[in-house]
């Protein structure tokens, strides 16, 4: 038996248990405190030798005080557990002391988590196993594009875990899944409980194949990828107001609709020919009606819908000429509030618009109904700011959707002509009993023009994502550290500021470009963001009679001198800056975020560059050219790198191994 073998086994078994145990997180998986006692209690590690407290010590000593412990910290936490448990064993031979807590401890953990699993799976009934049944070409089609590796014999298990991870992240956004049915903690738990507690085969699953030898795949096998779509089905309709009460039949099919509605699909036929993962008109017709026999006397229907959606481009207002003329006072913001929507997310475009960004628009103007569920997952402040009590379901404005988009151009998604429809449509949902140009101008003067009042309110700061970003900036150490900051970086602004000590966008490119900020950390897309949105602020600030509705928040502007910023703000951008960068689990903290971005600015070759420029000039009172001095000062922790070493799991692990070995030879 070789050594990387065991390693593997007990590594996949501790993460089986952490996984148990652990709460997902941005694509990530995270274990609290409270947690982590429950792990060790139900394991029988907390004894009167080693108690809760000392595990919160270790939890909190090996975490950096952090409030959320990831995999990898985890095994650095079992090290000092068996030195505190198992002293003397861990002494002559730490690998003798894992092996002892992982067959006394885990392992029996282990097992009775199996038991407890085997009976969490649903049952698929029959009518879903039908349906799947009728479009299993489909769907193993639609497998076998988006996870070729899968069908490959030559690659190390670890590398299909990860490409399928990823691309499956990238399906739920891509097919329309996340986040308009489910949230990003809702498809991680589903692909943690699947792939990741049930790595072996899942009979429920197995039996969604017309034959157990179709079988296909390693991790995200073919029968797990279909069991999947259907309990994203079952959850992602099982608060909606319309079909919650549905049989999961109805609910899958309105899924594999709405899939092939999808952008993601879309553009995958393009590629593969008559792909579908409807069912046949048959299987359709025995779920749906099961009580009439004759299928031809609902195909008239189904043909006068596809006729209206084939009109869909063509098709205008249906609301008279004076409604029409009474609109256009309302253009201009409409195409704005357009305009933004479809660069949520994707800041290059702004004339398409996505059926999950429709959906977001009805939520934030108060027009769709907000379920209980949707409440539990968003935050304190957000569910404070949405009302419950809206129009539409998700469902309507799907189909609103579904019946004003055209498959065929735009990939689906709506230009700004279907989108007035679309506000139409939703007008004559929502108030069916009035007459529809009243309605129509209620919906979009007391409903969509909300959004405009609050983006004035907001001093254009009109990207929920930057302000979310910007209320870090408010945290008491956040504000100290971009004091130091400030102290630090202003010899250097500047040098890029002009005469009025204002920086245009080209001065502030020049300056992510000389301190190795860009493109090395952030896309000139979202830099492009950040300043202008920074710029508004400032705007409005010194022009407070400037509307912020016709400030150029949606477009590149050819004279940048209308948009700067001032160093209070450049310095706020650099911690705009410092929260985009990517780390490792743990994540950073924002103070240390901006001192790590410190750091690399200090290395780059931006602070020569404007010291030989300027002849080396003294700094003012107040002023460093050293731009970490006060940082330092005020985090040395933060920049000390101490060399001690200490045993690790995996030196542990692998003495555990070689142990084992040896009693073999």
């Amino acid at each position: 038996m070789s050594r990387i073998e065991p390693q593997n086994e007990v590594q996949n078994m501790l993460k089986r248990i952490f996984i148990q145990y652990a709460s997902p997180n941005k694509q990530s998986l995270n274990i609290r405190l409270k947690k982590y006692i429950d792990l060790m209690q139900d394991s029988g590690i907390i004894d009167r030798h080693l108690t809760v407290k000392q595990i919160e010590l270790i939890f909190c000593g090996e975490n950096k005080h952090r409030a959320n412990m990831n995999f990898d910290t985890f095994l650095e936490t079992l090290p000092r557990i068996i030195a505190e448990k198992f002293p003397t064993i861990y002494k002559n031979s730490p690998g003798e002391a894992l092996a002892k807590l992982l067959q006394n401890h885990f392992w029996p953990l282990y097992q009775r988590m199996n038991e407890d699993n085997r009976n969490e799976l649903p049952e698929v009934d029959d009518e879903c196993i039908n349906i799947i049944h009728s479009a299993f070409n489909g769907f193993r089609t639609l497998y076998g594009s988006l996870f070729p590796w899968e069908l490959r014999k030559d690659l190390e298990t670890d590398m299909v875990m990860n490409r399928s991870q990823r691309t499956f992240h990238n399906f739920v956004k891509e097919f329309d899944i996340c986040p308009t049915l489910l949230t990003k903690n809702q498809v991680l738990q589903i692909w943690n409980d699947i792939i990741l507690v049930h790595s072996d085969q899942i009979l429920p699953a197995v039996e969604l194949l017309p034959d157990p030898n179709l079988e296909q795949g390693q991790i995200l096998t073919l029968s797990k990828f279909i069991f999947i779509i259907y309990l994203i089905a079952e959850k992602g309709y099982e608060q909606d107001a319309n079909l919650e009460q549905s049989p999961p039949s109805e609910k899958l099919l309105v899924l594999l609709e709405r899939l092939e509605l999808s952008k993601g699909f879309v553009e995958l036929s393009g590629s593969v020919r008559n792909i579908t993962i409807l069912p046949s008109q048959e299987v359709i017709h025995q779920v749906l009606y099961p009580e009439t026999e004759d299928i031809d006397e609902f195909s008239h229907i189904t043909e006068e819908e596809e006729e209206k959606s084939a009109d869909a481009e063509t098709y205008g207002l249906d609301v008279n000429s004076q409604t029409v003329a009474k609109l256009e006072e309302y253009f201009d913001k409409l195409q704005h509030i357009f305009q933004a929507y479809c660069s949520f997310g994707e800041p290059m475009n702004t004339s398409k618009m996505s059926g999950s960004k429709l959906v977001k628009l009805m939520r934030d103007v108060g027009i769709l109904k907000i379920t209980k569920a949707d409440i539990a997952n968003m935050s304190i402040r957000s569910s404070q700011s949405i009302k419950s009590d809206g129009l539409l379901t998700k469902v309507d404005i799907d189909i609103i959707f579904t019946r004003v988009s055209d498959k065929r151009i735009n990939n689906g998604r709506l230009d700004f002509k279907q989108f007035l429809k679309a506000i139409e449509q939703v007008a004559h949902r929502a108030f069916p009993n009035e007459n529809l140009d009243n309605a129509f101008l209620h919906v979009v003067s007391e409903y969509i023009m909300k959004l405009e009042n609050d983006w004035n309110d907001e001093r254009g700061v009109n990207s929920g994502y930057i302000r979310n970003l910007m209320e870090m900036l408010r945290e008491p150490d956040v504000i100290e550290t971009l004091n130091l900051v400030h102290k630090s970086i202003i010899y250097f602004y500047r040098f890029y500021s002009n005469s009025l000590g204002l920086m245009n966008f080209e001065n502030f490119l020049r300056f992510t470009r000389d301190f190795a900020i860009f493109p090395d950390l952030i896309a000139k897309s979202k830099l492009h963001r950040f300043f202008h949105t920074l710029a508004g602020i400032h705007a409005q600030t010194e022009q407070p009679e400037m509307s912020v509705s016709r400030s150029s928040y949606y477009e590149l502007k050819n004279d940048a001198s209308e948009d700067v910023i001032d160093e209070h703000l450049f310095v706020e951008s650099l911690a705009l800056v410092a929260a985009e960068v990517l780390y490792k689990e743990p994540e950073p903290t924002p103070v240390e975020r901006i001192c790590f971005l410190m750091e690399r600015m200090s290395q780059s070759e931006g602070l020569s560059k404007v010291l030989i420029e300027n002849g080396h000039n003294r700094a003012s009172a107040g002023e460093c050219k050293d731009i970490l001095v006060f940082l330092k000062a005020r985090y040395p922790e933060i920049f000390s790198y101490g060399s001690e070493q200490k045993l690790g799991f995996g030196d542990i692990l692998a003495d555990m191994n070689q142990q084992e070995m040896g009693s073999i030879d």
